[in-house]
């Protein structure tokens, strides 16, 4: 039955793919302090009201090691979402089309742990950057 819970909450957080933190190749990225990847797999950050923002370039493991800690929220049962920030920017300017934006809103503010991933990756306008933060 937990193992059931997991998988539905795993496939609510609506991870384009399923990645774990213990399969993380820190010898392929040595820069990355695993001992800080741990440190926030225990989702101490939550509590303190803190976000985590990943920087690199392409193909050093941002996204891997952001689904790895949704992946991890998820077995801690922490509410979870990823999302794709231009599918989010998408969304927000839709819902503001529509009146909705305070509705949407709210159902994002539902998630303990949401993860946008992408985010500078496209140029964003003055406009949507007003949405999304």
């Amino acid at each position: 039955q937990q193992q059931k819970s997991l998988k539905r909450r795993i496939k609510r957080a609506r991870f384009p793919i399923i990645k774990l933190l213990s399969d993380f190749d820190y010898q392929f990225q040595p820069s990355i302090n695993q001992q800080q990847i741990a440190k926030f797999a225990t989702m101490s950050f939550l509590d303190n009201q803190e976000n985590i923002v990943f920087i690199g370039s392409p193909g050093v493991g941002k996204t891997h090691l952001s689904i790895g800690l949704g992946t991890e929220a998820c077995r801690q049962d922490v509410r979870t979402l990823f999302i794709n920030c231009h599918e989010l920017i998408l969304r927000l300017k839709a819902a503001q089309g529509k009146q909705h934006l305070e509705r949407v809103m709210r159902r994002y503010e539902r998630y303990d742990l949401l993860i946008i991933d992408e985010l500078g990756y496209l140029p964003i306008s003055a406009e949507e950057a007003k949405l999304l933060f």
